[in-house]
């Protein structure tokens, strides 16, 4: 689906090596968007789900990710629609709704769901990932 332009593709270029760029330097990063007064632009909502959806997916080609959190249940289904991930074993339930997963197309990945009408666990910050992998 192209949801952009030229300058929107540049844009979604540049997000993206600075994500990357963010990852090499400090191991971590979060991407996320700032509320957004456009109520008059039409499928702005799916147009923001399916941005996102593409920088993660430019980022996980080249940079080593060992572990995905996602906030919102739309976003979430179109992440893993473009990443073509299929299959999920649970590996740890943080609360009500916040749960960890193993993917089975991506051995060495975790990722971590939690619907947007949900609160993060502090627990989650805490948690280590390589005991699961093994």
């Amino acid at each position: 689906m192209i949801l952009f332009n030229r300058a929107g593709q540049k844009l979604i270029a540049g997000w993206t090596a600075e994500i990357i760029d963010s990852l090499e330097r400090k191991n971590k990063v979060i991407i996320a968007t700032n509320h957004l007064d456009c109520h008059d632009v039409l499928g702005l909502p799916a147009r923001i789900r399916e941005s996102i959806a593409e920088v993660v997916e430019n980022v996980m080609s080249p940079a080593k990710v060992e572990e995905l959190i996602i906030e919102g249940g739309s976003t979430s289904f179109s992440i893993i629609q473009r990443l073509n991930y299929t299959r999920f074993y649970p590996t740890h339930e943080f609360g009500p709704g916040l749960i960890r997963v193993r993917i089975e197309e991506q051995k060495g990945i975790f990722l971590t769901l939690k619907p947007g009408s949900y609160v993060w666990a502090e627990s989650i910050w805490d948690y280590p990932t390589d005991h699961q992998m093994k």
